[in-house]
Formats: C-alpha cells, structure tokens, sequence
C-alpha cells in the first residue's frame, strides 16, 4: 500500500476517522457508510503500525500514528475505547492491535499516563465483560495489554479487583475464562505490586478468593485453586504464604478441595495442601496442627491410593506424596 517513504500521511485518515466518531457519538444508529469507513480507516491505520507482509513499518510514521492517538489534547482514542463494542468482529480485531502497538510504543509521549489520565477507559474494559462475548474477548486482550504497566496494575488492583472476581462467574463459559484470564494477569505480572497490595488488603482479598475456589463452576474452582497453588509457591510471596498456611480455616478448605468429585481440581489442591503439611514451622499454629494430627491416618489412608494413575508418568509427583505421608507419620 505504501510504495514511497512517508506517502502515508496520518493526519489524513485520522482526520477522517475523527470524522466517523462524531457520528457514533450522536446517534445510537449509524449509517453503513460511516461502518465501513471506520472499519476502512482502522484497517488503514493497523497496517501503518504494523506494516505489511512484504514492508516493514516506518517508524517516524508509527511515532506520529501513536503520538496522534495518545496527544492529550485529542478525544480519539478515548472515543474509541467508547465504541468500539459497536464495532463489527473485525474492525474491534484492528482496533485491538491498534491498542496493542500503542501500549508498547516508546516515543515521545507516555500511553500509561494517557490511559490513567482517562481512568474511565479501564472502567469501560472492565464492564465490556456484561456484554456480549466478542466485546467481552476483546476488551480482555486490550486490558491485558495495559496490566503489562506496573501502573496500570496498581489502579485496577485497588479499583476493579472486586468486579473482576465477580466476571469470572459468568455463565458464559468464554467471557469467564477470559475474565480469569485478565484476573491471572493481574496477580502474577508484577510481583512487587501485588505483594504490596496483598499486604495492606489480605483479609478481604482471601475472603473474595474464597467465593472462587468454592465456585459452583468446576472450571473456576480448578483454575482459581491452580492459581492460589502459584501465588503461594513463588518466592516473591513468601511472606503471604506463610501467613495463608498459617490458617486452619484454609486447611479445612484445601482438605475439602483435595476431595472434590473433580479430579483435576483434586489435583491442584494437592499442590496447595503440601504446603501445609510440608511446612517446618507447622507446629507454631496450634489450629492447623490439631486438624492434621486428628486426621493423619484417614489422610495417610488417602493419600496412598491418590490419583495412582500418575505416579508412572508423574516421578515428582509421586514423591511428594510419599513426602507427605512420611511427614504425616511423624505427627
């Protein structure tokens, strides 16, 4: 499309593309012309970021596109983020890269602190997830694009964290796993943030965790128990998991996981209640101490005949079972 340097001249289909959004802007109902030339701008737009398959962006074309976009002065890209649920599948899948290309530019102008200057923009992704599956799946890909800021983490840690829990409970099994998906981005990206947060809000974000792992939905349980097995293993949060296996309450709850029907969710419970049993200082918590010295030989008993079928393709696996029963004999 672009045979000469710099014969792409952004502010041409900007112009036009701003154009187009004034339309969404005043009307619910938009002609199929102003569709079609949204979807042709983005299209446009798109392949200047990115190139084509026989040339490469330019990038003093890719630093003004991303400087239009994200100058402070300018509504564009915030309209955007307000319609693009009105988009059809493909013109939200341009607009998607669109983002993603600004989110990790570095130039001149700052995408993080466009977005948190407009927080409404992460509200929208957030609530994107009550709507259909296409926006849903599209916000989800736009919203973990923007967790890759530290910054961006932290606002929605302390603002959505609720809501998200909330989206992972969906019926719907797409916009569910895609929620889990942005709420697993946002618990493992950036170690340091979460463990600050952790710090000053864990009684209430364990209380909400709690709804999840005790999820009607198995997919939830199982992935949420997965992720709990994650957070608490990595030596980022090794304070956190000391306190969490500190609670006879949370043994109660991995013991009566370790049981479920499921045994994929048995499995990633397994990971979880190891800990507790596998920890040198249990004896310092006289709660989580009684719980496994009343009920050693019934899990002993259990343990021994645990999911046998993975022992011979699973060695590690199989030893920390026999970890577990021989620290259990012990008690």
């Amino acid at each position: 499309m672009f045979k000469r340097k710099h014969s792409f001249k952004p502010s041409k289909y900007i112009g036009r593309l701003e154009k187009y959004l004034e339309e969404y802007s005043s009307s619910e109902e938009v002609s199929t012309e102003t569709q079609e030339g949204v979807t042709k701008e983005l299209a446009t737009i798109r392949a200047a970021l990115y190139g084509e398959p026989d040339k490469e962006p330019d990038p003093d074309v890719v630093e003004t596109v991303v400087s239009m976009l994200i100058d402070p002065e300018s509504e564009l890209l915030f309209n955007l983020f307000q319609y693009f649920t009105r988009f059809d599948v493909d013109t939200r899948s341009d607009f998607a890269r669109i983002v993603s290309c600004v989110m990790r530019h570095k130039g001149t102008l700052d995408p993080v602190k466009y977005v948190l200057h407009r927080p409404e923009i992460l509200k929208i992704l957030i609530d994107a997830y009550d709507l259909d599956s296409n926006s849903a799946l599209t916000a989800g890909l736009i919203l973990r694009d923007c967790l890759k800021s530290e910054r961006i983490s932290k606002h929605v840690l302390d603002t959505y964290l609720e809501k998200l829990f909330e989206q992972t409970q969906v019926r719907s099994f797409d916009i569910g796993s895609d929620a889990f998906a942005t709420l697993k981005t946002l618990l493992t990206q950036h170690k340091r943030t979460l463990s600050t947060y952790l710090t000053a809000n864990y009684d209430d974000f364990f209380a909400k965790y709690r709804q999840l792992l005790l999820s009607e939905n198995y997919v939830t349980r199982r992935q949420s128990v997965k992720l709990l097995a994650e957070m608490l293993l990595d030596q980022a949060n090794f304070a956190l998991m000391k306190k969490y296996i500190a609670d006879a309450d949370n043994l109660k709850l991995m013991m009566k996981l370790l049981i479920d029907p499921n045994k994929s969710i048995q499995f990633e419970a397994f990971h979880v209640f190891k800990v507790f049993v596998a920890n040198p200082k249990k004896s310092e918590s006289e709660g989580v101490m009684s719980i496994l010295t009343k009920n050693k030989d019934k899990m002993i008993a259990y343990l021994s005949d645990f999911q046998n079928d993975r022992d011979g393709q699973d060695d590690q696996f199989k030893d920390e079972k026999q970890l577990l029963i021989r620290e259990l004999k012990r008690l």
